[in-house]
């Protein structure tokens, strides 16, 4: 899987689903037999989630890192208005003027 940094130019991307994401996440491939692993994957650290983490709790967490792990790259907004994905501007509230007493 190529890592995307030759395609941006930009040397801090890391590719949705690459080795780098992954470690982001605090994943690791998982060793066979493992209790603790869903999809090949299981957490670098459980300890880091404190004494108190039940198996449970950890498996959850461990789903949701390895679904956003597998997840589609989000689509690029697009700027125009006629097109699918696009989003309005964002309403500040400096763009309006001020009224009433200041």
């Amino acid at each position: 899987m190529a890592t995307g940094k030759q395609e941006t130019g930009q040397m801090d991307y890391v590719a949705p689903g690459s080795p780098e994401h992954a470690a982001l996440l605090g994943l690791v491939k998982a060793p066979t037999g493992e209790t603790l692993g869903i999809d090949g994957w299981t957490l670098s650290d459980p300890l880091a989630f404190g004494p108190a983490a039940t198996e449970t709790y950890l498996l959850r967490l461990l789903r949701g890192k390895v679904n956003e792990l597998n997840g589609k790259m989000p689509k690029v907004q697009s700027e125009d208005r006629n097109k699918e994905g696009y989003a309005p501007p964002m309403w500040r509230p400096s763009d309006t003027p001020v009224r009433g007493i200041v």
